[in-house]
């Protein structure tokens, strides 16, 4: 597939998104921005259109795909902040937004509604992640990729209470503090962890 995604969504009958589960198109030349306005396809749950050359903002209709387990919209030029959209998405269990030139910043407004989540990949983009430092999040995550986001200068202590994850990338985040002791308890399930590029102090745990 080449060419313009607006004009491949064009092309296809309405009809066909009913009944349509997954949209699984990586790799495949398409350029363009998303539509701005797109009926919804409510059956939908995967939708990938990852290593593309799709430009733009992320258009508000994605946030009305609820049944979305998996997006993935990675390794494309997407711009501007992330809306407030992503967190209508509650059966989410992968979100993949990484390697775009997106920036803004995410709250607890777009995350505290992806109780479902296990896979957050947000790395190489300009992405502030402010949330309150009490907040507890209630999705338990394995996998966390924010590198090159905005997390410091503290030390985030939401990742308290993600106990299960097994890679975790914090590299190059604005971290400029000492780990805190609860960390090593919270990273002895991981098998990769990346946090190079930070002023982190302290000590490893044994």
């Amino acid at each position: 597939i080449n060419g313009s995604i607006t004009e491949f969504f064009n092309r296809l009958p309405s009809c066909s998104w009913n009944k349509l589960k997954r949209l699984v198109l990586p790799f495949c030349n398409l350029t363009g921005s998303l539509p701005a306005k797109l009926e919804p396809f409510r059956n939908l749950t995967w939708l990938d259109l990852g290593d593309n050359m799709l430009t733009g903002p992320v258009p508000l209709w994605v946030g009305q795909l609820t049944n979305l387990a998996e997006l993935d919209l990675s390794g494309n030029k997407l711009t501007g902040p992330v809306s407030l959209w992503v967190g209508q998405l509650t059966n989410l269990a992968e979100l993949d937004l990484s390697s775009n030139n997106l920036d803004g910043t995410l709250h607890e407004g777009h995350l505290s509604g992806l109780v479902n989540l296990e896979r957050l990949f947000l790395a190489d983009n300009s992405i502030a992640i402010r949330v309150n430092s009490t907040w507890v999040p209630l999705f338990n995550l394995t996998v966390l990729e924010l590198g090159s986001c905005l997390l410091g200068p503290k030390f985030p202590t939401w990742l308290r209470w993600q106990i299960n994850i097994y890679n975790l990338d914090i590299s190059n985040t604005s971290i400029s503090d000492m780990v805190p002791d609860w960390f090593w308890t919270m990273a002895s399930s991981v098998h990769f962890l990346n946090m190079r590029s930070n002023q982190i102090s302290g000590f490893l745990s044994p």
